[in-house]
């Protein structure tokens, strides 16, 4: 951390030339069933014996845990795959074993080409880690064989170090906050940066609330920084994000002055569901249009009088 002892102070902007690192991530082909509980004792149900075991014990119990069987092809509950969000894909199959009680994941491959669309299994199936007697019929396999075939079609947003940097600094320099909605748009802008960055070991959980705060508009940062403790102004000491999205709600109660009226009254309109002048219902919008705002205001003739202008 030596090197970037001149980033940690609270009142510095972002180093947009932070160092990254990445993370080797491991899968395992093992993993154990998540199930409703229906006992006072905790049991698992043996997949392939039917026996109800107790994990801490070993010995066979009268109590067991009821069993999500994989979901019918086609139904609400099955996935479908055609080629793209693979990797949402497969975690959703590991998924679903669990609920089972699948315990060797080899047995959810059929499920693959089950849950597939017709262009995505003629494609597949006959790839070796999808065909019974190959030695290279095994889950581990076949996992690693659609992501490499279908990683480019994954949307997952690939997201750097230097992508949160720069969300930073664009917010700090450019962002404006003056509500409690503004608080809840830049933390959801902010996680879509930072947290798949503290999965794959990237950065750290106190680096992400260093971060969170560092972001924050100039005007804003300014009077947070002030409303902490001196405890928690440096970024080794950062608050959790959580806890800082509490802080800075404080700056926009109804009785502080820095709230702007006129954006707390736009945001709390723009979130109610109206009704139009027929009873009919009017979803939350950004904003109502010119026919709207007449038909909520006149008559029906002087509204159509009216756009004949």
């Amino acid at each position: 951390m030596g090197s970037e002892q001149s980033n940690y102070n609270l009142g510095n902007n972002v180093d947009a030339n932070a160092n990254t690192s990445s993370a080797n991530t491991s899968t395992s082909t093992f993993i154990p069933p998540r199930m409703t509980h229906t006992g006072p004792r905790a049991t698992v149900v043996d997949s392939s014996s039917g026996t109800s075991i107790d994990p801490t014990s070993g010995m066979s119990s009268s109590y067991s845990y009821v069993l999500m069987p994989m979901p019918l092809p086609g139904s609400a509950d099955a996935p479908s795959f055609d080629g793209t969000e693979v990797s949402t894909f497969v975690d959703f199959l590991e998924q679903l074993a669990r609920n089972a009680g699948i315990l060797d994941l080899n047995d959810i491959i059929p499920y693959v080409l089950r849950y597939s669309t017709v262009e995505v299994r003629d494609a597949i199936r006959y790839e070796d880690p999808f065909v019974k007697g190959n030695d290279e019929y095994n889950w581990a396999s076949a996992k690693e064989t659609l992501l490499s075939i279908y990683s480019e079609y994954d949307t997952k947003p690939n997201v750097t170090h230097q992508d949160l940097l720069d969300f930073c600094r664009h917010h700090n320099e450019q962002g404006a906050i003056e509500s409690s909605k503004d608080i809840d748009k830049y933390r959801i802008a902010f996680q879509k940066f930072a947290n798949g960055l503290v999965v794959d070991g990237v950065i750290g959980k106190q680096q992400r609330n260093y971060y969170f705060i560092a972001g924050l508009p100039k005007v804003v940062k300014e009077w947070f920084i002030e409303a902490l403790p001196e405890s928690q102004r440096m970024p080794e000491t950062a608050p959790t994000v959580n806890d800082s999205v509490s802080l800075l709600k404080t700056r926009f109660g109804p009785k502080n002055l820095y709230t702007t009226p006129w954006a707390s009254s736009s945001q709390s309109y723009k979130n109610q569901v109206r009704l139009d002048l027929d009873g009919n219902r009017i979803p939350p919008s950004h904003g109502l249009n010119f026919r709207l705002i007449l038909q909520l205001s006149y008559p029906a003739f002087m509204v159509e009088e009216a756009l004949e202008f």
